[in-house]
């Protein structure tokens, strides 16, 4: 397993398919040495496809085991 690293790479980005808009997505860096850490977008499209960024650029250099994405994050 690749450890997700922070140091270089702050970015990250998906294209993503939701057939409402105002959906929120939650996006969980988890496992390893450090605490979690997450990131929050919201689609506007309806019905199309669409690129949403999270953005960790204001993060140190850290790494994470794993993550995890929540397609409409407390909603229900």
């Amino acid at each position: 397993m690749v450890p997700i690293d922070l140091t270089d790479d702050k970015i990250y980005s998906m294209n993503v398919w939701s057939p409402i808009a105002d959906t929120p997505v939650l996006l969980k860096l988890e496992g390893g040495p450090n605490p979690a850490i997450e990131r929050s977008a919201t689609m506007t499209t309806t019905g199309a496809w669409e690129e949403i960024i999270f953005d960790f650029s204001s993060e140190g250099a850290i790494t994470f085991d794993s993550v995890t994405i929540f397609m409409n994050f407390n909603v229900t």
